[in-house]
């Protein structure tokens, strides 16, 4: 009998032993459960943080990219109807006279900056104040100040990247000035501006531009802005670093340039 309950201590003694080493590894689980979670959150957290890092940094790419892309396909489904449509033709050229000529009078003088402004501005607004009027009878009526901001952009462009500019005399300065000081008054000429300059000028965003997989050197070429010909030859290094320094020292111009509170590509940020 003593036998009998010293044998069903020892077994009550083994079933406990048994019950705490279970316990123990189920504590131990939960605790490895846990430290797991924590760990797969810290980690998803981590990746959240790099995320938003990366964004941050490419948020200006994206950025640019999403103009060109506008630029392309208002240029493609609206301006070419302005460009072509017979009833807006006297508009056309009244713009035309105000980008081609009057500009071409701008010089060092500060009046003389701030006059061509003055007429740029005025253009801008009467475009706008046209389209008002005239838009509800016609889409095409509606887009005059669109086709005026695209050819201011895309005349900067033309002078920027022609063979003599940013020579001795900086043309450069009184054109920065002029565009810096219109876009006080009309804030839709930044975007524009920015996506002209982005769409032939890559290199400006910036990104950086790297080959193919395979080396691709065309890729690479394009990839930089350099234009090729109508023979499909790419242009020279040292014309595509002409137009690169024409196009990248006019936005240096326009963020060093008066007025001080411009916004014009990021202004004196």
């Amino acid at each position: 009998e003593e036998y009998e309950r010293k044998l069903q201590k020892e077994r009550e003694e083994e079933a406990r032993m048994e019950r705490e080493k279970k316990e123990q590894i189920q504590k131990q689980k939960e605790e490895d459960r846990i430290k797991e979670e924590e760990r797969q959150s810290a980690l998803h957290a981590a990746e959240e943080e790099a995320e938003k890092e990366d964004a941050l940094k490419n948020a200006h790419v994206e950025r640019a990219q999403i103009l060109m892309s506008s630029l392309e396909k208002v240029r493609n489904e609206e301006l070419k109807q302005f460009d072509s449509s017979k009833s807006v033709s006297r508009r056309r050229l009244q713009f035309k006279k105000v980008v081609n000529g009057k500009i071409n009078t701008l010089s060092h003088e500060d009046k003389k900056v701030i006059e061509v402004a003055g007429v740029v501005v005025e253009a801008v607004k009467g475009a706008e104040r046209d389209d008002a009027a005239q838009g509800g009878e016609d889409a095409v009526l509606g887009m005059g100040k669109k086709y005026l901001l695209d050819l201011l952009a895309s005349n900067l462009i033309v002078r920027v990247q022609a063979d003599g500019f940013n020579g001795p005399r900086g043309d450069g300065f009184p054109l920065a000035a002029m565009f810096s000081s219109v876009s006080t008054e009309c804030e839709e000429l930044g975007p524009v501006l920015e996506a002209h300059l982005y769409t032939v000028c890559p290199t400006a965003i910036p990104i950086l531009s790297l080959p193919t997989s395979k080396g691709d050197e065309n890729a690479l070429m394009e990839s930089l802005g350099m234009i090729k010909d109508k023979n499909g030859e790419f242009e020279s290094f040292d014309k595509f670093l002409h137009r690169t320094e024409g196009l990248i020292s006019i936005m240096a111009d326009i963020m060093s340039s008066f007025p001080s509170n411009h916004t014009l590509l990021g202004g004196r940020e």
